[in-house]
């Protein structure tokens, strides 16, 4: 009697491969975060327009047929701090009309959750508050979010980007938009770090590594 030959499992389900596609998924998405910083570096100096609120980006992400190119370039298609980086992901093709939708969606939410509305990895996390400590190994990567919280905007009262680089002072730099600002208007993007930005009234400063998708 001849038995038939075993067949072979080909679905790869093994705590080896399950890391090595959870590495990867890891190494790409620090990609994209570091791609976000370049752009958002690129944009130093430049001026957008500024609201308090995500404003023309939710309403781009519930619009099937209105564009992205305008955001940020007008009054009536203002952006937040949080909301430019946001169009530069959408711009560099990694977040959808959907994924925008969802993300705008889950800010609302209460604690942690407003901030890990930016990261849909199995292992996200918001470092509690930043250490102003010099030389420190607790600072935010290139590319991380860092929210500056206080009791009335919660973790998003003010979010910035990390560049990931320490300036002579051993200062964490960051790129910032809008920071400041209560009307909607013309903003700066400036090059400034967490430093300067922890104004009074900031109970914590925290930072994510965004997946933007």
């Amino acid at each position: 009697m001849v038995l038939p030959p075993m067949e072979r499992d080909h679905s790869c389900r093994t705590p080896g491969n399950d890391a090595g596609r959870e590495r990867n998924r890891s190494i790409d998405h620090m990609s994209k975060a570091t791609d976000i910083a370049d752009d958002m570096e690129a944009l130093v100096g430049q001026e957008r327009y500024w609201g308090p609120t995500p404003g023309a980006l939710y309403e781009w992400a519930t619009d099937p047929t209105m564009g992205h190119e305008a955001l940020g370039g007008s009054e009536e298609t203002f952006v937040n701090c949080f909301g430019l980086p946001m169009l530069l992901a959408v711009r560099r093709g990694f977040l959808s009309k959907p994924s925008v939708k969802r993300i705008l969606g889950d800010t609302l939410k209460r604690g942690d959750a407003k901030a890990k509305a930016f990261s849909t990895a199995w292992n996200r996390a918001v470092w509690t508050d930043w250490k102003a400590v010099p030389g420190a190994a607790w600072r935010p990567a290139r590319g991380d979010l860092v929210f500056f919280e206080n009791f009335v905007g919660g973790l998003l009262n003010h979010v910035a980007v990390s560049t990931g680089k320490t300036s002579f002072l051993g200062h964490s730099e960051v790129i910032s938009f809008g920071e400041g600002r209560e009307a909607i208007g013309r903003a700066r993007v400036n090059r400034t770090s967490i430093e300067l930005l922890r104004q009074e009234g900031h109970t914590s400063v925290r930072f994510l590594t965004p997946t933007w998708d």
